[in-house]
C-alpha cells in the first residue's frame, strides 16, 4: 500500500483578507481596530487581538464584516445599527452598543 502525502494550502493574512473583504471593509477595520486583525480563512470571521472602536461612525451595519473573537473591548455605540448581525461571537473585554436603533426579535 502506498501513502499519498497530503498537502495543506497555506494562505497568508493579506490573501485571506482580500479573499473575504472588500476595500471598504478593510478601511473600516484599519480605522476601528486598536491592535491586529486577521481573517480566519476557514470561516471568514475577523479576529482581533486588541480593541475594536467603531463609535460615532453613523454605521447602519458592520458593512458585511463578521467578527469572531476580540481579545479586548468592542464598542459600536452611537451609531444607527438596527441589529447586531456580524457582531463578535466572543469578546474578552467590555461590549458596548448603546445608543443605536437595535430592535429585539419577537
Amino acid at each position: 500500500m502506498k501513502y499519498i502525502p497530503t498537502f495543506q494550502t497555506f494562505v497568508n493574512e493579506a490573501e485571506a483578507a482580500e479573499a473575504f473583504l472588500n476595500d471598504d471593509q478593510i478601511q473600516l477595520l484599519d480605522q476601528g481596530c486598536r491592535g491586529k486583525w486577521t481573517v480566519d480563512p476557514k470561516t471568514g470571521l475577523v479576529n482581533v487581538k486588541g480593541d475594536v472602536l467603531l463609535r460615532k461612525l453613523n454605521l447602519e451595519d458592520f458593512r458585511g464584516i463578521r467578527f469572531g473573537e476580540v481579545t479586548g473591548n468592542f464598542s459600536c455605540s452611537d451609531n444607527r445599527l438596527a441589529s447586531l448581525e456580524g457582531a463578535p461571537q466572543k469578546v474578552d473585554g467590555d461590549f458596548s452598543c448603546s445608543t443605536n436603533h437595535i430592535v429585539t426579535g419577537k
